[in-house]
C-alpha cells in the first residue's frame, strides 16, 4: 500500500507502458486532462501514481489513478464524443500520422472508454503484453511503427473526429 490515500495503488501500470514513469510524464497526462475539460477542471498530478481535481468553485478531489480521474472528469468533457448509443456498432481504424502526443492519446483513449462511448484498442510500440483495462480499452503491441487507434462503437466516425482534434496541435 502506498499510504497516500489507502487504495493499496500505488502505481497505474497500463498508462506507464503509454508515457511512461515520473513526474514528467504525470505532469503530461494532468495537462492533457485539464485540456479535455476545455480548463473548466484543473488537475494536477498527486503522488506516484495519483491526481488532483479542482473546478474553479468546488474543493480539490483526490484520484488514486486515471481510471478514477476519467469517470471524475465525465461530466465536464469538452471532447465531443457521442451519448453511448445500443445501436450496431462498427469498427473504424484511425491511423496517426507521425508524431503522436502520447500522454492526450492516453488521456482521450481512457475518457473514451470510461464514457461508455466506445471501445477502445491501442496498436503502437508499447514494451509489454496486451493488457485489458476494464474491458473496453486494450493496448496492443505492435512491430510495425507509428500508432494505431481501433474505435469500436455505433458513431466510430464521431469518435475519429474528436479523437483527432484532441490531437491536433
Amino acid at each position: 500500500m502506498c499510504g497516500a490515500c489507502g487504495t493499496g495503488i500505488a502505481a497505474a501500470p497500463w498508462e506507464t507502458q503509454l508515457v511512461g514513469e515520473g513526474p514528467r510524464a504525470g505532469r503530461a497526462l494532468a495537462a492533457a486532462a485539464t485540456r479535455a475539460t476545455g480548463a473548466r477542471i484543473t488537475v494536477r498530478t498527486w503522488g506516484a501514481a495519483g491526481f488532483v481535481s479542482q473546478a474553479r468553485t468546488a474543493p480539490l478531489r483526490t484520484h488514486p489513478n486515471l481510471e478514477s480521474l476519467c469517470h471524475a472528469l465525465l461530466p465536464a468533457l469538452r471532447l465531443g464524443l457521442p451519448e453511448p448509443a445500443g445501436s450496431m456498432a462498427r469498427r473504424l481504424v484511425v491511423p496517426l500520422p507521425g508524431e503522436v502526443d502520447v500522454p492526450g492519446l492516453t488521456v482521450w483513449s481512457a475518457l473514451a472508454a470510461s464514457s461508455g462511448a466506445a471501445s477502445i484498442a491501442l496498436c503502437g510500440p508499447i514494451s509489454r503484453q496486451s493488457a485489458r483495462i476494464h474491458g473496453r480499452l486494450l493496448l496492443e503491441p505492435s512491430a510495425e511503427p507509428g500508432w494505431r487507434v481501433a474505435i469500436t462503437a455505433p458513431c466510430a466516425e464521431e469518435c475519429a473526429h474528436s479523437l483527432q482534434n484532441f490531437l491536433s496541435p
